[in-house]
């Protein structure tokens, strides 16, 4: 094994705090290894049953709704896309076809061989899902190949993935594009562009991305400014900072990583890691809420999902206007006993924290977040809303996969009924309180909050810490935290597209999305 002093220079090397890419190392070996885990102590799935999970009723949506729009009206929202992600897995066949290619052209032949195995076959041809005959017509690309090359899988694969054609390999996948908007092909950016003008005409829109790809999302800015008539101005950008990545460890060896030039092979440390960058920039934001999403779960901008959008905005701000109130009116000598009764029943039966008398003010004064969740259908992947125990107390979570240990799993499962053992799944729409008062609000780093990643690094194996950012913003230990329930399917909110082949036939207008 390399030296711990040697490893700390090649961490340095990377650009990375020595001291704590070690502890995350240090972390992923003893999970490699079976001495330690990420798993959480989970005592059940939050649900609509046990007050976990909050429904709201056509009446209350409408109720709320008038309250987002006045403070909509204010500017006083800022939309936070979570962009930083990289095309390679998104592209996932198409990719590992174009690698093969380049592998055969370096003369490595068993290297090619390889991965061409990885690739499912079709009636004895090679060709990527999604890419067959009677496929590649339905993606939205589709109108951007030359027709000479349509039938030549290796011709189309490079147009699409290598330099001289669409060149998805070094892209984004923020600038992937993600549907058809009358007729032309629209990139997620193009299309989270339109959700935000649609929901938030006055306010601005943040896109955290890579700082390596900020010339082409400011081309893209500027591209989108003209053809959607949006101001530049209302679009920022912001860096997921290279110092939050975090050291691969090869998963057969339990060794770092290394990459061709003999440097510790690195990757980016997980969304977790933007609420870092998230509370730098606090103190010069004028917005008193963030609205998190991410670049790949299309919400669309219809009628009705604007409405839903509003209700979930209008029960932040109420639970908001709420928490502020009571806070103010238990920190005097002497609060009512009308107070401290409402002030018990929102910790207790909304927030799920239990606080003693003199305790309240304080629990009331921390964070607001809203969290929509959408209903798990069976076999969803994503975290999901549980009661865990953490020192002592119970505290409700968004929980990942990894976090759950394979008994919890199955008990878990008998429970929700559901493969993942919760009945809702993957926050798809975040509401956080940033600023009170016109004071920071800022997001708890958990270090304990994070999951051990596998990838495939070059075509090594490779583990990873990672941290989630729904664990940092939705953590009812840290924040006042409410779970509710956002729709699914053809007219709902959840539209994940975590593969390319989930964009195949996808028209921008059944989501709501319109030119101006």
């Amino acid at each position: 094994m390399i030296d711990p002093e040697r490893e700390k220079e090649l961490f340095a090397a990377a650009g990375l705090n020595p001291e704590v890419a070690a502890r995350q190392v240090a972390r992923v070996r003893a999970f490699r290894e079976g001495k330690g885990s990420a798993y959480f102590k989970v005592l059940e799935p939050a649900t609509p049953k046990n007050r976990g999970i909050m429904v709201l009723g056509e009446r209350e949506r409408k109720r709320l709704a008038p309250r987002a729009e006045e403070f909509l009206s204010r500017g006083l929202l800022l939309g936070v896309v979570l962009a930083a992600g990289e095309s390679r897995r998104y592209l996932k066949s198409p990719n590992l076809f174009y690698e093969a290619l380049r592998a055969k052209e370096r003369g490595e032949h068993e290297l090619s061989k390889r991965i061409f195995e990885e690739i499912e076959a079709k009636e004895g041809e090679i060709v990527p899902r999604g890419l067959r005959p009677g496929e590649l017509e339905d993606q939205p690309f589709y109108r951007l190949i030359p027709k000479e090359i349509l039938q030549d899988p290796a011709r189309v694969v490079r147009f699409i993935m290598g330099p001289g054609g669409l060149g998805c390999a070094e892209l984004p996948k923020a600038l992937l594009h993600g549907a058809l908007l009358r007729g032309e092909p629209a990139t997620y950016f193009e299309l989270k562009l339109l959700e935000a003008k649609a929901l938030n005409p006055t306010g601005r829109v943040l896109f955290i991305i890579q700082k390596k790809h900020l010339g082409l999302f400011e081309e893209a800015s500027a591209r989108a400014a003209a053809r959607f008539g949006l101001e530049p101005g209302r679009v920022i950008f912001d860096f997921q900072a290279a110092r939050h990545a975090t050291v691969r460890i090869d998963k057969a060896t339990g060794e770092v990583a290394m990459t061709e030039d003999r440097g510790a092979a690195v990757g980016m440390g997980g969304h977790g890691e933007i609420a870092r960058d998230l509370n730098r920039i606090l103190p010069e934001m004028r917005e008193e809420a963030i609205l998190l999403t991410n670049v790949d779960n299309l919400i669309g901008a219809g009628p009705r999902r604007l409405a839903e959008q509003k209700a979930a905005l209008g029960l932040f701000l109420e639970l908001r206007d709420d928490a502020a109130r009571l806070e103010g009116a238990l920190s005097v000598p002497n609060p009512g006993e009308d107070d401290l009764e409402h002030a018990k029943r929102l910790l207790e039966e909304t927030f799920h924290t239990e606080a003693g008398t003199k305790e309240m003010a304080r629990a009331l004064a921390r964070p607001i977040t809203v969290m929509g969740m959408v209903e798990n259908i069976g076999k969803d992947v994503g975290g999901g809303p549980f009661f865990i125990e953490e020192k002592g107390k119970r505290v409700k979570v968004c929980v990942e996969g990894p976090h759950l240990s394979p008994e919890d799993i199955e008990k878990l499962t008998e429970l929700a009924g559901t493969e993942k053992g919760a009945t809702h799944f993957n926050p798809v729409y975040v509401l956080r309180e940033v600023k009170r008062d016109g004071k920071p609000l800022p997001i708890v780093m958990n270090p304990e909050y994070f999951i051990v990643t596998e990838r495939l690094t070059g075509h090594t194996s490779t583990l990873h810490h990672e941290t989630v950012l729904w664990e940092m913003v939705g953590n009812s230990g840290d924040s006042n935290l409410v779970f509710f329930e956002m729709t699914r399917g053809p007219e709902g909110i959840f539209n994940p597209s975590k593969l390319f082949t989930d964009a195949m036939g996808r028209d921008a207008e059944e989501l709501g999305y319109s030119l101006p």
